[in-house]
Parts: structure tokens; C-alpha cells; sequence
């Protein structure tokens, strides 16, 4: 079980944050703002438990029931701390936290809502979530950027990839699920002839699929490469890191572009219609892809010292959380569309 788990169970068990008469409003903000935090993962993992289980998935069962205790019980304390602070520090920002509604940085000057968040560079993408529901598209954007700050100059990325072999990983899940993604990188082979590429198997979990990738690499790695991924193989690539840090100093690996990265899966409800695969294939891969998504409840810690790492965030978005595209610890640029990329290996 990850942290938020152990928390819930903690919860239900009946640990509870009080809101003692002397307790600053920075402390008291901080510790409402957690609890919230921990009401939405157990919304999240009771959600996707219920998802998998409809499908048939009843490896979740035991979880999921923990999540039907857990929620209410989670829910309750945070309410019932809202109204403590209500009653003993009366203020508006109290009272709209306690009738639900957003964008609650109009109570706050910038600096002191980033200084509420000392650990924000540590967050979970479930933690950015709630502070983006409080606090605001704008105020999160820049928050984000002081703490990852990112790159307009493309020459970084250029230099990763000219006169580089290049190893393509290919997101296993861009059949199924939908994604902005227009370029294909079978095309780019007419430019760059040392350009191999990875399918990976869409389905299973991602210690799996991490173990594919390790045993893949181990194989091909016979030469120096620039690694490329982008969508669902980033988050493998990132998982196989994780569980095989060896990796991370390996001779032949020069550098790794995560390339508009989805690093902890998604949540869908739905996948595109495939017409030649049938219902029970595309339920394994969302099945896959839902249970990934867990992950974004939890802090992860950070890879260890290796090869460069560059995040690479083409059409970034003001409502973007950069958490769930990059790796924090290593440099970011942005570059204005996925033609980019495309022009950069006709330049090579």
C-alpha cells in the first residue's frame, strides 16, 4: 500500500487532525488543504476500484472496500474541521471553503499561498489537482513554473537528437485511447535512417511492462542511443528507471527525451471503438492504463543520478499540471507543437 493508503486506513481507524484556539491560519489552511487531499484519493481509488470490478478485475475487491469506509470517514473530518475553523476563525475564506467553492485565491497574495506549500515541488499530481480546485488555473501555472522552471530554446532538444541513433518508444496505448499526438514516427524514418523503434505489449501492469522494456533495452542497447517516448511508454520508461536503476548509468543510453509524457496513466471511462479488437482486449489495456493511474495519488520518489533527461512539452496548456508530464528533478523545454520535433529531424 502507497502512503495515501496507509493514510486512509490510519483515518478510518480514527486519527484526526484538531484545530486547537491557537493554531495559525497558515497551519490551519495547510492541514485542511491535506485532508482534502486524502477525501479525493480515497474518492479516486474507491472510483477506479468499483471501475475495475465491474469489468471483472476482483484482484481490486479488497480495496475497494477499504475505500467504502474510508471516504465517508474522510469526508466527515474534513468537514467537521471546516466548521471548527468556521466557528474559531471567522473569516471568508472559511466560509467559501465550507459552501465548496473555487478559485479560493482571492484570500491570499501569491507569496503567502506559495509559502502554505513548502513541499509543493514534492506534490503528487492528486495534491496539484486540489490546489489547482482552490487556488486557481493562473496562480497554479505559475507556482508550477517557479518550481520547474522551463526552457524555450529548442538547441537542447537538438542536440539529443542530431547525428544521434535514435530509439523510439511507442506509447502502447495510442490505438485505444485518444490523444494529441499527429505525428507518427514510422515517418520520420526518411530523414533519420538511424531511427529504430519499440512496440511495447498495451496491457498488463507496469512492473510488467517494465520488465518487457528491461529485457528489450538489454537487447538493443548493443550501440549508444537518445531515447524517445511520449504518452503511456513514458510512464513505462519511467517505472523501468524506477525498478531497474542500473539503467540509469548505462554505457549506451546517451539521453532520454520524455516527449509529452503522460507518466501516471489515465483515468477512462471509455476507449476509442476498435473495430478489429474486441471488447475484452480493450478492456485489459484501459484496465492497465486506470490501475497506472493510481499512482498519481502518491508521492514518487526521484530516479537517481544518470544519463540527461529532458522533458520535452509541446502545446502546453494553461490548465496543464507539469507534474503528470515531467520528471521534476531534470530540465523542461517547451517547444510550440509536435511539428517541431518533426522539423528538427528534417534539419538533421
Amino acid at each position: 500500500m502507497g502512503f495515501w493508503t496507509i493514510l486512509a486506513v490510519t483515518l478510518t481507524l480514527g486519527t484526526q487532525p484538531a484545530l486547537s484556539q491557537g493554531t495559525p491560519l497558515s497551519g490551519a489552511v495547510r492541514a485542511a488543504f491535506d485532508l482534502k487531499v486524502l477525501e479525493r484519493n480515497c474518492q479516486e481509488r474507491l472510483d477506479t476500484g468499483t471501475w475495475l470490478k465491474n469489468i471483472g478485475h476482483d484482484d481490486q475487491t479488497q480495496e475497494t472496500l477499504l475505500m467504502e469506509d474510508c471516504l465517508p470517514t474522510a469526508k466527515a473530518r474534513f468537514e467537521a474541521f471546516v466548521s471548527q475553523a468556521v466557528v474559531r476563525e471567522p473569516s471568508t475564506f472559511w466560509t467559501n471553503l465550507k459552501k465548496q467553492k473555487k478559485n479560493l485565491s482571492q484570500h491570499f497574495s501569491y507569496n503567502e499561498i506559495a509559502g502554505l506549500f513548502p513541499d509543493g515541488k514534492k506534490f503528487s499530481v492528486s495534491e496539484w489537482k486540489v490546489f489547482q480546485e482552490w487556488f486557481g488555473d493562473s496562480i497554479t501555472q505559475k507556482f508550477q513554473k517557479e518550481l520547474f522552471p522551463i526552457s524555450k530554446d529548442p538547441t537542447v532538444i537538438q542536440a539529443q537528437i542530431k547525428e544521434k541513433n535514435i530509439l523510439w518508444i511507442l506509447d502502447p496505448y495510442r490505438k485505444i485511447l485518444s490523444s494529441e499526438n499527429t505525428l507518427d514516427p514510422f515517418s520520420l524514418k526518411r530523414f533519420a535512417p538511424n531511427l529504430e523503434i519499440i512496440e511495447l505489449s498495451p496491457y498488463g501492469n507496469s512492473e510488467s511492462q517494465a520488465d518487457e522494456l528491461k529485457s528489450i533495452l538489454q537487447v538493443r542497447l548493443k550501440k549508444k542511443y537518445t531515447i524517445i517516448s511520449s504518452g503511456g511508454a513514458s510512464a513505462i520508461m519511467m517505472k523501468t528507471l524506477d525498478l531497474h536503476p542500473a539503467l540509469l548509468s548505462h554505457p549506451n543510453i546517451h539521453s532520454w527525451l520524455n516527449l509529452d509524457g503522460k507518466l501516471f496513466g489515465a483515468k477512462p471511462e471509455k476507449g476509442r471503438s476498435l473495430a478489429s479488437a474486441p471488447d475484452t482486449f480493450q478492456e485489459r489495456v484501459l484496465a492497465g492504463v486506470r490501475i497506472q493511474y493510481l499512482d498519481s495519488l502518491e508521492r514518487t520518489p526521484p530516479l537517481g543520478k544518470g544519463f540527461p533527461i529532458i522533458n520535452v512539452l509541446p502545446n502546453l496548456k494553461k490548465n496543464d499540471l507539469l507534474r503528470a508530464k515531467i520528471i521534476p528533478e531534470e530540465q523542461s523545454v517547451e517547444i510550440p507543437s509536435w511539428k517541431s520535433i518533426e522539423r528538427m529531424f528534417q534539419e538533421n
